[in-house]
């Protein structure tokens, strides 16, 4: 793997992007770029949501999953809205990098 975008989240509700890169050549910073460029559009976003179904099933755990889809269907709405709830300083980001060495 030669870059890779890592999403988490911790038992404290944080939410964290690590970033892989391992190579720096123009062919990997063009398709990391695609890659993530690709991130917010409805196709990848339903291919991810594919995959992601795929693996909550695969450990029994479907009614988790309707969980899941569910609340990414109301916290996109309520971002899109501006309302997500979650009170940040002014400047504080919402995904906060957990390793930049």
């Amino acid at each position: 793997m030669l870059a890779s975008i890592s999403y988490s989240v911790d038992a404290a509700g944080h939410i964290a992007i690590d970033v892989g890169m391992e190579d720096y050549s123009e062919e990997t910073v063009d398709g990391f770029a695609l890659l993530f460029a690709s991130i917010p559009t409805d196709d990848f976003q339903v291919q991810a949501m594919s995959i992601l179904h795929a693996a909550f099933l695969r450990d029994s755990k479907g009614e988790e999953f309707e969980r899941f889809a569910r609340g990414v269907i109301i916290k996109s709405s309520q971002l899109k809205e501006g309302e997500e709830g979650q009170v940040r300083a002014e400047g504080d980001p919402l995904i906060k990098p957990t390793d930049l060495t």
